[in-house]
């Protein structure tokens, strides 16, 4: 090939790759059609813009690089899934219904790697009424109608967008719209979604609004999301709100969750918090975390939190059992017995009610 040749093939391989990544970033949509626009200027401008010279409700879109792309997963009408369960999730969804559940569809593609998200926010009277998060893969009807789709959107703006409309800033005042915006900003590979989410924990926010921060910190954010969480749980103030943090240090993957969750269970000065520890260690880390149940039974100063570790044994199945005999024979605490006594009973294994036979004839 002559150097004329390659003067022509380079600037048309360079528009072929970019249509076909934008193709690759268009929803999957039917029965409905997308009307392009820039958001060149600003995106805050073109959806102000848009909305504000609409007749009535209308649907915007846009796609934002997806965090975490090499995995395959589906999203699809607020129902989430990821990695092998990514095929049970795939189906459709209709924009303009409030049924958020799946149903199934031919048009969608499993088990691909997603490289975006794309949100769609659709616009009544000047103000945001839903948030709809989605992966391409997501078969959309459309409904007859014509979705505004932009291009050129920065990922950092789409932050700044959806942080205010978790903040109840332009949106109505239904929970969903928070819900899905605060899972749309989790799901932005771009770090500003680090600093919104921290700030959308923060003590000054609604707590409904930190708890579902939370949970998409766990789940979406990695690293930086364990240490923020990590942080909350030792430093909040609110025993409520960490006692739920444990739920969401049992979602992360990262390996340190697990001897945070054991600081709390012996340190947290909250006895619910310690409970929630307890229990979730349990599911979390299994045979692993026998001892630290056992010697929450023995040591913890609160009966209410010795008969929460007295459940999360039960919660053990086969070593639990070992275990909750022990507790039925010799713990101290009268109180304390009889909870290991009950959960024997509910567990139907052949060594619990022998145990309790054996008691009973006594």
């Amino acid at each position: 090939m002559n150097r004329m040749q390659d003067r022509i093939a380079l600037p048309l391989l360079m528009i072929f790759m970019a249509a076909t990544l934008s193709l690759a970033q268009q929803p999957n949509l039917t029965n409905g059609n997308l009307q392009p626009s820039s958001a060149a200027t600003g995106l805050d401008a073109i959806l102000r813009q848009i909305a504000g010279t609409a007749t009535g409700p209308v649907w915007i879109g846009y796609a934002v690089p997806l965090i975490d792309s090499s995995k395959p997963r589906t999203i699809c009408c607020g129902n989430y899934s990821s990695g092998e369960n990514s095929a049970g999730c795939c189906g459709g969804c209709a924009l303009e219904s409030d049924n958020y559940g799946n149903t199934r569809s031919d048009a969608c593609i499993q088990d691909t790697p997603q490289t975006h998200l794309v949100v769609f926010l659709r616009y009544s009277s000047g103000q945001v009424t839903r948030v709809r998060a989605m992966t391409p893969n997501c078969s959309i009807d459309a409904g007859g109608l014509t979705v505004q789709w932009l291009t050129d959107v920065l990922p950092s703006q789409s932050v700044d967008i959806l942080t205010g409309l978790a903040q109840g800033k332009g949106a109505s005042s239904k929970h969903y719209v928070v819900d899905s915006a605060i899972m749309s900003i989790a799901l932005h590979a771009d770090e500003f979604a680090d600093a919104a989410l921290s700030r959308l924990v923060a003590a000054d926010q609604p707590e409904k609004t930190r708890e579902k921060t939370a949970f998409w910190l766990a789940v979406e954010r990695g690293r930086p999301g364990f240490l923020l969480l990590q942080k909350l749980a030792r430093e909040d103030a609110s025993g409520s709100f960490r006692s739920k943090l444990a739920f969401d240090l049992s979602l992360t993957h990262e390996p340190d969750a697990i001897q945070e969750l054991i600081r709390m269970v012996h340190q947290d000065s909250d006895s619910h918090t310690r409970s929630q520890a307890l229990f979730w260690l349990a599911q979390k880390a299994g045979k692993k975390a026998a001892g630290e149940i056992t010697n929450a039974i023995e040591n913890d100063p609160d009966t209410e939190v010795k008969k929460k570790a007295v459940f999360a044994l039960s919660q053990m199945h086969d070593e639990g059992i070992t275990k909750l005999i022990e507790v039925a024979r010799t713990n101290r605490n009268r109180e304390v017995r009889r909870e290991a006594i009950f959960w024997l009973g509910q567990s139907h294994d052949p060594r619990g009610l022998a145990f309790i036979e054996e008691v009973l004839t006594k």
